[in-house]
């Protein structure tokens, strides 16, 4: 009873996150953006070994979110810990599982990405469980120190990266400066798309002409005008910018400009080149 009665709180508990409000972040180009030819956050239908292996794919996008490159180890521990609570407390079973079993549904009906910081909310019940996998492998070697020493081994990935930061901090974006250049040289009519408009909002407030990452691209081409400002924040390996760029110049759009700045890319497009 106590089992159901977690499952029950757990599946009421996302309906209710789910009708107030994980279904209004909806947008028209999220599968785009977030599938598996985007940042992988949706399993990859084309493969029905990728559909099969998406639990273990993104259980281990978990770990490394939470913990640099200990993803397959966080889900040993966490396998070997449910696999103790199954036997001698299954309400803590169904705990442990209920979420991530949601969340992979949602995933699965391409509702939820499970991507990057998508996932920071798997993360507690993934350590609790592996921290009780870690006691479950002291339990079984009770002479034996080296399932002691997994947690630090854990953490070691993490600490080397944090001391690499200490000692040369990495560059942070530069997209202030990119937004003063497109506010210095665009025109009234022309159309400004940014990959992350709420970072122009802070600076500058809401403003209705921009365009967010979140816009389809269609609805962009059917907006822009006579010249196109793409202000893009990439992440490694991909680009939200891509097909939107790509749509322009299917449109007649012709790449004038284009900027590479310290986290950031500008790019201008127009109807028609300039005159030489």
């Amino acid at each position: 009873m106590l089992a159901a009665g977690v499952a029950g709180l757990a599946c009421i508990s996302g309906g209710g996150v789910w009708f107030c409000h994980a279904r209004h972040l909806h947008y028209a180009g999220m599968i785009d953006h977030w599938g598996a030819n985007g940042w992988g956050g949706f399993p990859d239908r084309s493969s029905p070994l990728a559909l099969l292996m998406w639990p273990v794919k993104s259980g281990i996008a978990v770990g490394n979110y939470g913990t640099r490159e200990g993803g397959i180890a966080l889900l040993i521990l966490a396998a070997i810990s449910v696999r103790r609570f199954a036997r001698e407390n299954p309400a803590v079973a169904v705990l442990l599982i209920t979420p991530p079993l949601l969340a992979l549904l949602a995933s699965y009906l391409e509702k939820y990405p499970l991507a990057d910081r998508t996932v920071t909310f798997l993360l507690p019940g993934l350590w609790l469980a592996a921290a009780v996998g870690v006691g479950e492998l002291a339990r079984l070697w009770p002479n034996h120190r080296w399932p002691l020493v997994i947690p630090f081994a854990l953490l070691a990935s993490d600490l080397i990266t944090c001391g690499k930061h200490l000692a040369a901090p990495p560059a942070y974006p530069a997209t202030r400066s990119a937004f003063e250049y497109v506010r210095e040289h665009r025109k009234p009519d022309d159309t400004l798309w940014i990959s992350h408009a709420e970072v122009y909002e802070v600076y500058y407030g809401e403003d209705s002409t921009v365009c967010a990452g979140t816009t389809f691209p269609d609805d962009v081409v059917r907006r822009a005008g006579e010249c196109v400002w793409l202000v893009d924040q990439p992440a490694v390996g991909f680009s939200i910018a891509t097909p939107l760029v790509a749509k322009l110049q299917a449109a007649g759009y012709v790449e004038t400009e284009r900027q590479v700045r310290p986290g950031v890319v500008l790019i201008r497009l127009t109807r028609t080149p300039p005159p030489r």
